[in-house]
């Protein structure tokens, strides 16, 4: 059971968009760079010992701020999800899942940065 559900988040991790992250009050060409940086922004979660999700940064946006931002949005997401993650028999149900986060993300990104996400 253990090792099922070790690999189903796995699956779920692999599965996981990048996320978009945070903006509070900036003027539109502050919000068109960090939409823009958080489109190159690369990150992985990791799962550790009971269960602790943790986001680490590959590739940064140069903003340590924004940084620490979409790794707290991705991981807010992941959390959300995790019950539905763990329940998943299916890959078709991981894939409906992973939707669920992608819509997660949006929705930070929206009130994040201040621009809409692309569809």
């Amino acid at each position: 059971m253990m090792r099922r559900q070790a690999l189903l988040t796995a699956a779920m991790i692999a599965l996981l968009p990048e996320a978009p992250a945070a903006a509070t009050g900036q003027d539109s060409g502050d919000v068109v760079v960090r939409a823009s940086r958080l489109r190159d922004w690369r990150s992985v979660l990791e799962v550790g010992q009971g269960d602790v999700v943790t986001c680490r940064t590959l590739r940064s946006t140069g903003d340590a701020a924004l940084d620490a931002d979409a790794c707290a949005a991705r991981t807010r997401c992941y959390d959300a999800a995790r019950p539905r993650i763990v329940a998943a028999r299916t890959r078709r149900a991981l894939t409906a899942v992973n939707r669920d986060i992608d819509r997660c993300f949006a929705d930070l990104s929206t009130r994040i940065t201040g621009d809409p996400p692309r569809k």
